[in-house]
């Protein structure tokens, strides 16, 4: 099973009507769709660390998300240098404010050409200083 997870719903729109995907769950907090043979999934949490934890949990917590699955964190990141809508992938995920790094696996077979670090803030950022993309997600 795919599960593809982002904050906004105009990240994931196109899968969403690329896929033909339909409506799986109606709750307050979440979107969530779903292709009719469930072998897809598109998840829309909100803008914020917390909120995508919680999607995460959620998903878990209705066996949707499981060890087996593809999770795909899809979204837009800002970027001191690099074009808008530059599709690329992170191979390094930074917390500002905290030590540990995490290093993904990538699905390689997607054949990125450009892998970058992420930082990610609980705060809007927009004073990119380095060459790494910066969310609120991830």
């Amino acid at each position: 099973m795919i599960v593809i997870i982002s904050a906004l719903r105009c990240e994931v729109d196109c899968l969403i009507k690329h896929y033909n995907l339909k409506k799986k769950l109606a709750i307050k907090e979440f979107e969530i769709f779903s292709d009719k043979n469930e072998e897809i999934y598109v998840a829309i949490s909100g803008i914020g660390g917390i909120n995508s934890a919680n999607l995460i949990g959620f998903l878990r917590g209705k066996e949707i998300l499981s060890k087996k699955s593809i999770l795909i964190n899809l979204g837009i990141a800002g970027h001191k240098n690099l074009e808008i809508g530059k599709l690329v992938s992170v191979n390094k995920l930074s917390k500002i404010g905290q030590k540990k790094n995490y290093y993904p696996s990538n699905i390689r077979t997607l054949n990125f050409s450009q892998y970058y670090p992420l930082n990610t803030s609980d705060i809007p950022l927009d004073n990119y200083q380095d060459e790494k993309l910066i969310d609120m997600e991830s």
